[in-house]
């Protein structure tokens, strides 16, 4: 592969994850966001919860209906987790356009200007502003107590030739891919582990539910009756 080649390959690279970035901002904080916002599953069914409960006879029926209204609130603090996600993932999302994306630009661009230095100078009529700039520069008087060259502007060099450019662009590509891979990783990380924690707390609160539902014993019709006489 040439350097044309390999340059090409890798600013391919980074208009692609530019291009999921864009995505990835606009979907991923509305998906953390829903969450956050499904709060109000666990906080509308408290109150009902206990109204029944207040009302219940059975009072294994009625622990456990008071029980099911704690759970269902402790859910809802949880969730505030969701919003705290929400802000992490928008900033590091944010974070990747100065930290990845930026600086591989200028260096693709680093390494575009070296090539095109590299290829034979095309004749051209075009009269380019260069010449009228050299004239007014030389027609300053020389400094004084020096020479008539003494005023000479020295020419801007690249702080690296074109050739140790060409030589770094494999280190370049592969520095870009590491660090896009380990930011992807820690992003969907944070994500998944949030979800998990959420979900087995949930898990955890439902099954301590179903075994204390369990534990509440049928009562025989005919005895409720006479109990209640």
């Amino acid at each position: 592969m040439n350097d044309t080649e390999a340059l090409e390959r890798i600013s391919a690279r980074v208009a692609f994850f530019e291009t999921s970035l864009s995505q990835l901002k606009k979907d991923l904080p509305k998906y953390i966001q829903y969450q956050a916002d499904s709060k109000g599953v666990h906080t509308a069914l408290p109150k009902g919860l206990r109204t029944v409960a207040s009302s219940e006879p059975h009072s294994a029926l009625q622990f456990f209906l008071f029980l099911y209204a704690k759970k269902q609130e402790e859910l809802a603090k949880y969730q505030d987790h969701y919003a705290e996600l929400a802000k992490e993932s928008k900033e590091m999302l944010e974070s990747w356009d100065k930290q990845l994306i930026s600086p591989m630009k200028i260096l693709i661009q680093d390494h575009e200007n070296s090539l095109k230095r590299k290829r034979p100078m095309k004749q051209s009529s075009t009269i380019l502003p260069g010449p009228a700039l050299t004239s007014s520069i030389t027609a300053l008087p020389p400094a004084p107590g020096g020479d008539e060259n003494s005023h000479a502007t020295p020419t801007p060099q690249p702080i690296l030739s074109g050739e140790v450019l060409n030589q770094m662009l494999p280190i370049h590509a592969k520095l870009f891919e590491k660090h896009r891979v380990e930011s992807l990783k820690r992003l969907f990380r944070n994500v998944l582990w949030n979800e998990v924690t959420y979900h087995a707390r949930c898990l955890e609160a439902y099954s301590h539910l179903l075994e204390c539902l369990d534990t509440v014993e049928d009562v025989d019709e005919e005895e409720h009756i006479t109990s209640n006489a």
